[in-house]
């Protein structure tokens, strides 16, 4: 399991976060510092006059990711090996136990939703927009969406579970003839167990990955 606790400093990569596991020491879980947007796309809906594209309203959707490049994940695993000594080390897939996604393209639209806990920690996300909020988004969007922002928000540690202990006893004793007499006891317990060690990590950074799409006008 991924040791929230314990990141790890990885010579000569920038933008990728690195975390040791909480029982193997070969083994590792690497993740880029920021997510990854993709799938944007902006649709306008309004009346065409002939003063231009009136709008009325909108939708935007888009894809995040959070995984490292195939080509990235193999240069943080030779360099985990050469810190290592020399010895075999293992990138492992992190899950979660809870995780939120937050983008934020303009001040007055925000996308949020739950990734995925797994693998590329994908995440679909939709919203419908006003007229006020897609003709400044429109703008925006043609200026490249420089202020949006993105943010992962994942947890990882012990889960709550239920420990069991035995204890075995034995004793003996002799009987009024002089016999040997054994018994033997088995007592179980139970104690409820937290999860102390969970805690919740931060990945955010600017919008970058998939380009913009064109935007899109429906209307009469």
């Amino acid at each position: 399991m991924l040791d929230p606790h314990r990141p790890i400093a990885v010579a000569g990569l920038s933008g990728v976060r690195v975390y040791t596991d909480t029982r193997d020491a070969s083994t590792f879980y690497a993740l880029p510092a920021s997510p990854v947007v993709e799938d944007l796309e902006l649709t306008l809906t309004g009346q065409r006059q002939a003063a231009g594209f009136q709008v009325s309203g909108g939708v935007v959707s888009l894809t995040t990711t959070l995984s490292l490049e195939a080509a990235l994940r193999r240069r943080v695993e030779k360099r985990l090996m050469q810190q290592a000594g020399g010895r075999p080390v293992r990138l492992a897939p992190a899950t979660w136990s809870a995780g939120a996604v937050e983008v934020r393209l303009i001040p007055r639209v925000t996308l949020a939703g739950r990734p995925a806990l797994y693998g590329d920690n994908r995440c679909a996300l939709q919203a419908k927009l006003d007229a006020a909020s897609a003709r400044e988004l429109e703008q925006a969007w043609e200026g490249g969406l420089r202020d949006a922002q993105v943010e992962y928000r994942l947890t990882s540690g012990a889960t709550p579970g239920t420990t069991r202990r035995s204890l075995r006893f034995e004793s003996s004793r002799r009987t009024s003839d002089g016999r040997e007499q054994r018994t033997v006891t088995e007592k179980t317990s139970s104690s409820r167990r937290s999860a102390g060690s969970a805690a919740e990590l931060r990945f955010a950074g600017p919008l970058r990955g998939g380009r913009l799409g064109s935007v899109r006008r429906i209307g009469m």
